[in-house]
This record gives structure tokens, sequence and C-alpha cells, in this order.
């Protein structure tokens, strides 16, 4: 198993491996020194990393919006690649080792042009969001070398994570999305300063995976992101999703008990938000795990939520199922086949030892992993759980024989089903798509040792777009399909079709539900996803307490 510092090294070795010579060129804020590279068919390009687009947030900026980044004098070193937020790896529970900063609000621009040369002029820019259950990641594991094989901008950027980055009360004095509003602000920063690099600030997509899918499509509902983008890609991820958005009282009742076992006082959010400013930030991220109610679930304790209307500047203040889409830009949206084979691989690993305790406790222990039992009225959990059992498993049980079964119910429920909802309701400007490529490498395999095939997993596609983990498409049926995606998403950013031409991918209509189904060997336009999976779920309603509407028939939405 690849470890977490190993990724981290690996990240790192693959720039340092490819440097050819230094580059200058001045920003707003002042000069960068950067580097020059190479891409995957060795074209040059140059890249900057470790741009501050807001001030470190720390002190009294804790538990604060991004404030505009500071200037500089003389020149910036801009080879080096910045710290992550702070974190911890949440899948390794033995260890207890926090890696990162506090002062953590940096990006990282990849680019074929500078302004002194002018070599293009107007670029497409892609901005990539991390994803990383608001809890993990950075923006410096996905580096350009594949994109650069294109005339295109690529940037990605860290945004502050777990507790740091949003806890809440959801009120004035602790209103979070913190990390969301470090999104708005980094994308503000390329508006005002990607045409240095070439790139045109009115030719914007933005793209992500996992919780930096969803946030991309939160940003489509967000009155702050408006006129920032004009284009998005949604990979695992919908704003519509379970976990997308942490329930307004769940929210404050865990950020109260935050404060209670961080030994502060709780009378108010006021005394309770300047406590936690003076506590070490390390002691902040330690107290994550605490609210794991089974293993590591719920993963997602803290991440986005709806605001107060009253608050300035807020994010997010309705829910998404409650209103229209604000920025109304074209979307890609999609999923893998096999999305749940990353939790599943961890139950079914040591011969299954997690599994089995899922299939005597399923009760117990399935409201939490699927985070319906925070959400739904108390009366209705045992009929959902009991409901998603039978459809699924039958009378069979929940073990060694039943992992298809197992994936099948963690990708619907987490993934696939949220993010169809989403395209149906964006139709004539929606991609949806369905990678069903299983990579000679699986992330798979770095959280769980099962021998068995669980499918293509959640973030098998990212090995697709950028050489994480220190994977790379050595295979030659990886290598193509690899290719094969990112001249999609170019293509998209660039004039907003990403197949070339219309037959070969075609949006949602009113008629048809559409999708593109990529496969080893081929892509194939295909229809109607999901089917009888998709009508289940959603008479289930797994999130009936976050929306009185009613959710659209499949049949009704085409």
């Amino acid at each position: 198993m690849v470890r977490w510092k190993t990724w981290l090294l690996l990240s790192i070795l693959i720039h340092v491996v490819t440097k050819i010579d230094a580059v200058e060129v001045t920003i707003n804020q002042g000069k960068l020194a950067g580097t020059i590279l190479q891409s995957r068919n060795a074209t040059k390009f140059y890249a900057f990393f470790g741009i501050p687009y807001a001030k470190p947030p720390i002190g009294e900026l804790r538990f604060q919006p991004p404030q505009e980044p500071d200037k500089w004098n003389g020149v910036r070193n801009a080879t080096i690649l910045p710290p992550s937020c702070l974190q911890k790896n949440v899948f390794n529970k033995a260890s207890s080792e926090v890696i990162g900063s506090e002062d953590c609000l940096y990006l990282n621009i990849y680019t074929p042009s500078i302004q002194r040369e002018n070599n293009y002029n107007n670029l497409p820019v892609m901005v990539y969001i991390h994803g990383g259950s608001f809890l993990n990641g950075n923006g410096k594991m996905y580096q350009g070398s594949y994109f650069m094989d294109y005339p295109m901008v690529l940037i990605n950027f860290n945004y502050r994570l777990g507790p740091l980055g949003f806890l809440s009360t959801v009120d004035e004095e602790l209103p979070g999305n913190y990390g969301m509003k470090d999104q708005v602000a980094a994308l503000k920063w390329v508006q005002e300063n990607v045409a240095i690099f070439g790139g045109d600030p009115k030719q914007v997509t933005i793209f992500g995976h996992s919780a930096g899918g969803v946030s991309v499509h939160l940003h489509l509902y967000s009155p702050l992101s408006k006129g920032l983008f004009q284009r998005a890609i949604a990979q695992s991820g919908s704003a519509l999703t379970i976990w997308a958005q942490v329930a307004p009282h769940v929210a404050r009742q865990r950020a109260f008990a935050f404060g209670l076992l961080s030994g502060c006082p709780t009378q108010s959010s006021r005394v309770l938000v300047n406590c936690l400013r003076k506590i070490p930030a390390e002691d902040i991220i330690h107290t994550v795990d605490k609210f794991w109610v089974w293993d590591f679930d719920p993963l997602i304790s803290f991440g986005p939520v709806i605001e107060s209307k009253s608050i300035h500047n807020a994010f997010l203040i309705e829910n998404p199922r409650k209103q229209k889409i604000i920025n109304n830009v074209p979307l890609i949206i999609g999923t893998t086949s096999g999305e749940g084979g990353i939790r599943a691989a961890r139950y079914y690993s040591n011969n299954g030892t997690l599994v089995k305790k899922v299939n005597e406790q399923y009760k117990r222990i399935m409201p939490v992993t699927l985070i319906y039992g925070f959400v739904l009225p108390h009366e209705k959990i045992d009929t959902v759980t009991d409901e998603l059992k039978k459809f699924y498993f039958g009378n069979k049980e929940i073990g060694l024989e039943t992992s298809k079964e197992f994936v099948d119910m963690l990708t619907d429920s987490l993934f696939l089903f949220h993010c169809v909802e989403a395209a149906l309701r964006n139709k004539e400007i929606t991609y949806f798509y369905y990678y069903d490529h299983l990579n000679k490498f699986s992330l798979n395999n770095l959280l769980g040792n099962y021998p068995g095939n669980l499918g293509v997993c959640h973030g098998d596609d990212i090995i697709s777009f950028f050489p994480v983990f220190g994977f790379r498409t050595s295979h030659e049926s990886d290598t193509n399909v690899s290719r094969r995606l990112v001249n999609y998403w170019v293509n998209f950013a660039t004039n907003g079709n990403p197949g070339e031409s219309e037959h070969l991918w075609q949006p949602i209509t009113s008629n048809e539900m559409n999708y593109l189904h990529i496969t080893s060997k081929e892509d194939k336009l295909e229809k109607y996803l999901l089917k009888d999976k998709y009508e289940f779920l959603k008479n289930l309603q797994l999130i009936h307490s976050h929306s009185a509407e009613s959710l659209p028939t499949l049949k009704d939405e085409l």
C-alpha cells in the first residue's frame, strides 16, 4: 500500500525530476520566479508554485473570510510546492500525525505562455478544485503535465479543510463555509491575474472531483461566484448529494460539541469562537476523529452549510434543492461505475472483518455510513434501512459473496443517483459521463487489501487526468483513455462541446437522458442510466428533511 508520506514525496519528485530552467514574471502582488517543465508529449511549459491568493488565515483571521493577499518586495521563489492546509490522513486511523500548515492559501499555475514572451493570448483557463471529503487533500498533487499538451492554462489551489474550513454555529459569529469562500477568493485572483499567464479571464472552466466536484456544483448556486467562471465540470460529486452540506441544526450541534471537546466555554457562539482562535491548530485537527460514530463514519462531519441570509457575503443562503441555479453555465457531470469500491475495499480487507460487522449491526451502521441517519426524522430511519437492504441484497447476507451488491448500494446512494438528479435539472447544456475503465492501478489498492475486483472505484478516473499518488498511465489502454479524457475536458473548456462532434457526446435533452459510456476500448453514447434504481432512490428520499419538494421522476424530467 502506498502510504500518506509516500504520496506527497512522489508528488514532489514528479516536479523535481522534470525541471529544466527558471523564469520570472510580474503579477499584481510582485515578481515571481518560476520554473520550466515538460508535458507528457515533451512540450515546454512554465510552472509557478505557492502563489498566495489570500492572507494567511491565522491568529484573529482564523474563522474569518479570506482577506486580500499582501504584496511583496523583490522576487518571490515560486519553484517550491506550498504546504497543504492542516490535516491528517483520516484513512489511516493508526496515525496521529498532522501535516500541512494553517498558512496554506496558495495556488499553482501551469501555462505554455507568459506575458513577456506573448506566445499565446486568451487561452482557455481550467481551475481544479481538489477533493478529500473536505478533510484531506491539496492542490499540488494535481500537477499539469497531461493538460500542458494543449494550449491552455491550468490552475490548482488549497482551501481550508475540516473544522478550520467548515466549523459553523450557523450565525454571525461563526457562519462557516470558510473553505468555500477561500475557493471564491482563488477564483477572484484568477480573474485579476490570469491574463499575465496568457489566460482569458472570460473563458474560465472550474472542475473538481469528489468534494471538489460538490464544490464546483455549489458554485453554480452561490451568489459570491457569479461571473467568476463560464463552464463547470463536476466529477463524482453534486450539490444535491446527501454529503454535500451538513444540515444546519447538525452543524450547530457539532460546533458546540467541538467546543466542549476542546475545553472551550460554550455559553455563546462569540465566547466559543474566541476560545477556539487561541487553541493550537494541530489540536483542532486532532479533535475531528472524536466525531466518528463507527469506524471513520460519518467521514464528513464538517462541510458546507446553508448560511443565514443576514450573513454578509454568505456563500450559500438557500438549499440547492429549493432554488434555481444562479450561475447557469454549461456543465459536465458524471461518476465512475463503481464509486463505492473505495469504501468497500476497507470493509472487505482482512477477509471481510469489517463487512461482517456491517452484516451483524446493519441497522446501526448503515444510517451512519450513508449519512441519512443524521438528517431523516427518527421514525423513518429504520424503514429506509430495511428498504435499502431488501432492494440491494434481497434475502442474502452482506458479506464476501455480495461485494458487488454492497458496492452498488454505496455507489448509487452516495454518488450516482444525485449526479443523475443534478444533470436532469440542467438539461440542454449538461453532458453526463459514466467512467467504466479499470486502470492498471486503482485507488481500491490504496485503502484496502482486498484481493478481488471491486470495480472502477471512486477516484479511479483522476488517474486519467493527473499522475497522482505516483501512478502514471504507463499501460497502453490507460494512456489511451487518459488522452481521450483530457481531450474532452480541454475541448469543453475551449468551445463548450467536449466531444468535438455532437454525434459523439450529446447533452441531455428534454426527450433523452444521453450519457457517454467511457470504456477501455471506445466511448459510446448511451441513454437512461440508473433506470429502476433512480426511481427507487427517488421514492426512498434519503435526504427528505433537506427539502420539502418532491423529486422529479426520470421519465417526467425527460
